[in-house]
């Protein structure tokens, strides 16, 4: 998704970033049954820009990003 951005910038750090962070977060999605609907999210995204709407990818970009950081708070506790 991020490649269709254009910045290859970005995606070099996220890349990195998933890298670091996969063995820790991939297991507690799973754990926790989040991992589908994660999955989902990231489909739902790609059909937005695929259909050329900028403010749906927006608002569902914001929602994964907010529940990435919740899921994130609740796994450092």
């Amino acid at each position: 998704l991020l490649a269709l951005a254009g910045n290859p910038h970005l995606v070099r750090v996220v890349g990195d970033l998933r890298k670091r962070s996969r063995l820790y977060a991939l297991p507690a999605l799973a754990d926790r049954g989040e991992l589908e609907a994660s999955a989902a999210e990231h489909v739902e995204l790609l059909d937005l820009l695929l259909a050329g709407d900028a403010e749906g990818a927006e608002r569902l970009m914001r929602q994964h990003l907010g529940h990435v950081r919740s899921l994130w708070a609740a796994s450092s506790r």
